[in-house]
């Protein structure tokens, strides 16, 4: 197994610790369940608790409406600080002026349809408050996230060779995790199953039939090896999981991994 060196960690990365995979491998899975476990105090965190931190008890009906999205396991990261995405955008102005000017590139699939545009740029912004959110809470914990800047749609191609010239420059103006937690299936046509089998449907998958599925999950899947690939090289530990493997079997690696490789 893997071991994160902290020794060789270098400045420019975040405290984040990301889920990556491609649709249908299991990922939010496993984060939601990981997300059920109490994290040993000062070592690792979820994005949910820097983003909105639990109320005071004093505050009863706040604490108990905030407890009980805790039991049901919803999310309390959805909301957005416009304040904090500026903050964050002014400190990194060329990766966001770098992601605006390829979100009007129409050769990436995901870029040809104006809505989905318009909705890549929401997100990204969301993203922005997050990670500005990350930055300035104690650096010496930890802050694991399930949809970071890595997975993201706007990088989809058929073509390995506008991706690998995509990613070799988003990927050096994205401050980068400490580690990723990489789930993954080889197998296709199981993602292709497991989308299939879905109660919600995503919404870049809506109006998609068997073989725009197919081909969409073949494209996330070369994306995930090749962003793997690059981060590996600049430093960043990647702990590969097989989605295939039972949760439990998947989570208690996982678990392994924050609390005694950290």
């Amino acid at each position: 197994m893997e071991k994160l060196n902290l020794e060789n960690i270098k400045a420019e990365k975040t405290q984040t610790i990301e889920f990556i995979g491609a649709p249908g491998v299991g990922k939010s899975t496993l984060y939601k369940k990981l997300r059920g476990i109490k994290p040993p105090l000062q070592k690792w965190t979820y994005i949910d608790a820097v983003l909105k931190p639990a109320p005071p008890f004093f505050k009863f009906l706040d604490w108990s409406n905030y407890q009980l999205r805790k039991l049901l396991k919803k999310k309390h990261h959805q909301s957005v600080n416009s304040i904090k995405g500026i903050k964050y955008i002014q400190k990194h102005k060329e990766l966001a002026q770098f992601i605006w000017e390829h979100l009007s590139d129409s050769s990436f699939p995901a870029n040809q349809i104006l809505g989905q545009r318009y909705r890549s740029a929401f997100y990204l912004f969301r993203d922005f408050s997050r990670y500005q959110t990350i930055s300035e809470v104690s650096q010496s914990t930890y802050c694991i996230i399930d949809e970071g800047l890595l997975q993201r749609s706007y990088l989809l191609n058929n073509d390995p060779v506008k991706v690998n010239a995509l990613l070799e420059e988003y990927l050096s103006l994205v401050p980068l995790p400490q580690a990723v937690f990489y789930v993954y299936i080889d197998s296709t046509p199981l993602i292709l199953q497991r989308l299939k089998g879905r109660h919600k449907t995503l919404i870049g998958h809506i109006g998609l039939n068997n073989d725009d599925l197919f081909e969409d999950i073949q494209r996330w899947q070369m994306l995930m090896k090749l962003i793997v690939e690059n981060i590996k090289r600049q430093g960043v530990k990647v702990f590969p999981i097989n989605g295939e493997n039972p949760v439990a079997e998947n989570l208690k690696r996982i678990l392994e991994i924050l609390n005694k490789e950290l």
